[in-house]
């Protein structure tokens, strides 16, 4: 049952980290809302990005890219618990 529960778990940080990463790609190209796909995977990642907004204070240009920190900062949190819910997972084989 745990070994089903960490499984299901680390497939759904999986998808978040994708959705995310997608998030990434469409804010450092400047796509349109217009699309979609495009709307929902922004609204769906922005309520995991909103309460970190405006954590660093400041936006990252490179190349006259935005590059989305908190997006970037939530992926990295999300890899560390991703971490974990394999090692609990392996501690259950």
């Amino acid at each position: 049952m745990s070994k089903k529960l960490f499984g299901s778990l680390h497939a759904i940080v999986v998808v978040l980290q994708a959705l995310l990463w997608l998030r990434i790609v469409f804010v450092l190209f400047n796509v349109q809302l217009d699309m979609l796909l495009v709307k929902i995977i922004m609204k769906v990642t922005d309520v995991l990005v909103r309460p970190f907004d405006g954590l660093f204070g400041f936006n990252l240009y490179v190349l006259n890219f935005r590059v989305d920190l908190a997006a970037l900062f939530i992926i990295v949190i999300l890899d560390i618990i991703s971490y974990t819910i394999l090692e609990i997972k392996k501690g259950y084989e």
